[in-house]
């Protein structure tokens, strides 16, 4: 197939980024050069945009960008949701009770109809605290602390997402996808920044980056496209598995290095952004 161009969609966080969400200067540069183009280039990523913002500030992205795992599309300059994946109504009263019942404390990121939201009921432990903490550092405006997560059931969930020990939470991850496997998309994984504190989130079943793009695609009328990503954890397996070039970087996971088309540089070493300018001319630019 002869493609009409390129659209270039990287994760962020161990792909872009380098370690603790450090972004250097030289993709800084290759970043705004790319957009200053007439290259087709956006992210898709586990973050929301409040945090990614506080990142990369006021990057003139013209496409849609991919927030919460495809839970958000959005206009990142006006920060406006131009898709919303949330949890079916149904359920949220059922895990609210879940969650009362074993004791768990997780955070719940929410859209309340003008912008996004972070609740908290406690913090317990070293992996919940790092987490904190680099929220804090950002100066996150969405943190609240709240009694109970039943109060926000009128808001629109977007994700769950709880950090223990892999002990405790493997239960809770088989009783979710035993009772609920219709309504979510579930990632269960080690953090890498805290060894031995391990992430359970969820997002709606509708909520994957692969979907996000494919909505991406047909809203930005780019279906003659190649569709180049890049990823290094298991919540970009599905963008690969669409994608006409799965990048993966050398930080990856096995699982994904296995189904990618090209393993390139680590994220240290700003390989993703070295990889797009140079596919598409402008490295002389820069160096």
């Amino acid at each position: 197939m002869k493609y009409k161009k390129q659209l270039f969609v990287t994760d962020l966080d161990g792909t872009l980024f380098r370690e603790n969400a450090q972004i250097s200067a030289f993709s800084i540069q290759s970043i705004r050069k790319i957009l200053a183009s007439d290259v087709s280039f956006t992210f898709a990523t586990a973050r929301s945009l409040t945090t990614v913002k506080k990142i990369l500030a006021d990057m003139p992205f013209k496409l849609p960008v991919i927030c919460f795992n495809g839970g958000y599309i959005y206009d990142y300059n006006s920060a406006k949701p131009l898709f919303l994946e949330a949890f079916d109504v149904s359920i949220k009263m059922a895990l609210s009770e879940i969650i009362a019942a074993g004791g768990y404390k997780p955070f719940l990121s929410t859209y309340n109809g003008i912008s996004e939201q972070l609740y908290f009921q406690g913090l317990e432990n070293e992996g919940v605290n790092y987490y904190y903490q680099g929220l804090l550092d950002l100066k996150d405006t969405r943190l609240q602390q709240i009694n109970a997560f039943d109060a926000k059931l009128k808001e629109d969930w977007m994700c769950l997402l709880f950090i223990e020990r892999r002990e405790v939470l493997e239960p809770l991850k088989i009783l979710i996808e035993n009772k609920f496997s219709d309504f979510f998309e579930l990632n269960f994984y080690e953090n890498q920044n805290t060894p031995g504190w391990w992430w359970l989130t969820l997002h709606d079943r509708s909520a994957t980056k692969d979907q996000a793009i494919q909505k991406l695609i047909k809203l930005c009328n780019l279906d003659d496209y190649e569709l180049i990503v890049f990823g290094d954890q298991m919540n970009d397996f599905r963008m690969f598995q669409i994608a006409d070039r799965a990048v993966a970087v050398e930080n990856s996971i096995p699982e994904l290095k296995a189904i990618a088309t090209e393993v390139i540089g680590c994220n240290e070493d700003d390989s993703v952004m070295r990889y797009i300018v140079k596919e598409v001319g402008l490295m002389e630019h820069l160096e």
